[in-house]
């Protein structure tokens, strides 16, 4: 593993739609810049960690860093297996920072005019060159809901079902071990190749619960809590991955068919009772002779009532600190999920 230090672009295409409510501007194109960092301005961060440019339209237009003073190199590393496997575009600073050094980045990232500048500092701790801990899904949960149609203003999709996906992970210390980032993937429970879903960063802010939003079944396919399988991959912002294979999703725990009118909006994931207990799932105790099972697939405590970040369609709606730099870059992350290309199923 090189000891480079990376700075890492995520684009977006729908940070408008990142809102508790929906508006009809709400996927109005965005604007070109850097809107957010890992680390934030002033911290400390691992010297050979991936520094995180949050924004649109990122580029390396008259960008700059020094080390202690000294100027450094910026150097564009998007087809190495670190970034080309998250997805990121990417640089590298060189030569590394050292333990204690300061590092200062600057520059608007962006060929467009009118891009507000970044300037950037922030201390390098010691290299990290420890693998992290997996990202896990401990739990999925699925609702049938009758047809929720989107009014085509307010950045959503058609849709009438949604997954809940649990997510665990330890929360790693970011001035000594950087950042942990993710990729979901669905593959259909009838066999195909897996389709991107969503990408995550972990922080002090991140929401662990995921909710991704589709149709109805296949006619003749599996029933809807089998349609979809996930798995996830873990990177550290140090480019090291977790030892072993990605980590596979656990069968639905949850499943429950809800009747009525069309909603106004796609429901929030509700609060499961024993009788949502999907048969042969994971929470099924009857199907299960250990007590780690009957206790909700990793004690994930399934879930309930808001606070999921939604992905499906170009639409996110996101619960939780968006106010904050950390909690605004988590929930920008995952809002690139948007652009899954789920299959539309229709109802019989």
């Amino acid at each position: 593993m090189s000891s480079r230090t990376w700075i890492v672009a995520l684009p977006l295409a729908a940070l408008g739609s990142i809102t508790a409510a929906p508006r009809a501007h709400a996927c109005s194109p965005l604007p070109s810049g850097v809107l957010s960092t890992i680390p934030a301005d002033g911290e400390k961060y691992p010297g050979n960690a991936a520094v995180i440019l949050q924004g649109q339209g990122i580029s390396l237009t008259d960008a700059s860093v020094t080390v202690d003073g000294k100027p450094a190199m910026l150097k564009d590393a998007s087809a190495t297996a670190f970034v080309s496997g998250t997805g990121f575009f990417g640089v590298f600073v060189e030569p590394v920072p050292a333990a204690g050094q300061s590092v200062v980045i600057t520059g608007t990232f962006c060929p467009s005019p009118g891009c507000n500048p970044v300037v950037l500092h922030y201390q390098a701790t010691a290299a990290f060159d420890g693998r992290p801990a997996p990202v896990e899904i401990a739990e999925v949960d699925v609702l049938d809901y009758p047809d929720f149609k989107s009014s085509g203003g307010d950045c959503q999709s058609d849709s009438s079902s949604a997954w809940w996906l649990h997510l665990k992970t330890p929360l790693p210390d970011r001035a000594t071990e950087g950042v942990v980032l993710y990729t979901i993937r669905s593959t259909p429970g009838f066999g195909g190749e897996p389709d991107f879903v969503a990408r995550g960063i972990v922080t002090a802010s991140w929401n662990p619960v995921l909710a991704v939003r589709d149709g109805d079944a296949e006619p003749g396919g599996p029933p809807l809590p089998e349609w979809k399988h996930f798995s996830i991959t873990t990177v550290s912002s140090n480019g090291n991955m977790p030892p072993g294979l990605d980590g596979a999703s656990p069968r639905t725990c949850h499943y429950r068919v809800d009747t009525g009118p069309s909603p106004s909006s796609p429901p929030g994931e509700p609060m499961w009772t024993a009788a949502d207990i999907y048969p042969g799932g994971p929470c099924d105790s009857a199907a299960t002779s250990t007590s780690g099972a009957s206790s909700g697939a990793g004690g994930s405590g399934g879930g309930g009532g808001g606070g999921d970040q939604v992905i499906g369609g170009c639409g996110c709606a996101v619960a939780g600190d968006a106010k904050s730099p950390t909690g605004l870059l988590g929930a920008l992350a995952l809002a690139i999920g948007g652009s899954l290309r789920l299959a539309r199923r229709r109802r019989s």
